[in-house]
C-alpha cells in the first residue's frame, strides 16, 4: 500500500500551498517513536544493547558487508533511548568467510549464542563502541580519513 499524502498538500495538489501553515504543523519526527538512524560517535564509551541486526553485502566496496543495527541505551538522565547504527566489515579471511569489523563481531557472537540456544536475547554491549582512526589512499592516491567502529566489552 501506497503512503498517504499528508492532507494539507492533497487537498491542493497544484494550486498555492501555505508552505508557513505546513511547517507551523509540522510533527517532529522524534516525536513519532520511530528509529532513526544515530552517529556511531554517539555511543563511544556508552553502554548499549544490540536488540537485532540485518547483514546485507555492500555493493560499494567488494568482498565487505554491513549490518543495519537496532540498538538501545540509556542517556545521561536514565531515560531509555533508541535508534539504528549501520556498521561494516570487510572480508578478512577468505577460507573460512570471516569478516571484520562490527559485522565480524556480531557474527561471532550469533554463532556462540546459536550454539548456547539463546539468539533471540539481546546482546549487552557494556563498553560501548570503540573507534579506530586512520587514513586510506583512494584510486586517485588521496588519503581519506576514515573510522572503523568496534562492539567493546
Amino acid at each position: 500500500m501506497a503512503p498517504k499524502a499528508s492532507t494539507a498538500v492533497a487537498t491542493n495538489p497544484v494550486g498555492d500551498i501555505d508552505y508557513q501553515s505546513l511547517i507551523d504543523s509540522a510533527i517532529d519526527i522524534s516525536e513519532l517513536g520511530i528509529d532513526l538512524v544515530i552517529d556511531k560517535a554517539q555511543l563511544e564509551n556508552v553502554p548499549f544493547y544490540v536488540v537485532e541486526w540485518d547483514e546485507k553485502s555492500s555493493e560499494k566496496f567488494a568482498n565487505s558487508r554491513y549490518a543495519v543495527i537496532k540498538v538501545a541505551w540509556r542517556d545521561p538522565n536514565g531515560v531509555v533511548r533508541t535508534g539504528v547504527i549501520v556498521g561494516g566489515g570487510g572480508l578478512v579471511d577468505e577460507e573460512s568467510n570471516r569478516y571484520g569489523g562490527i559485522v565480524g563481531q556480531l557474527d561471532d557472537c550469533y554463532r556462540k549464542m546459536a550454539a548456547a540456544g539463546a539468539t533471540d536475547r539481546p546482546i549487552y554491549v557494556s563498553g560501548g563502541l570503540k573507534a579506530s582512526h586512520y587514513t586510506y589512499s583512494d584510486d586517485q592516491g588521496n588519503n581519506i580519513p576514515a573510522t572503523t567502529y568496534y562492539l567493546s566489552a
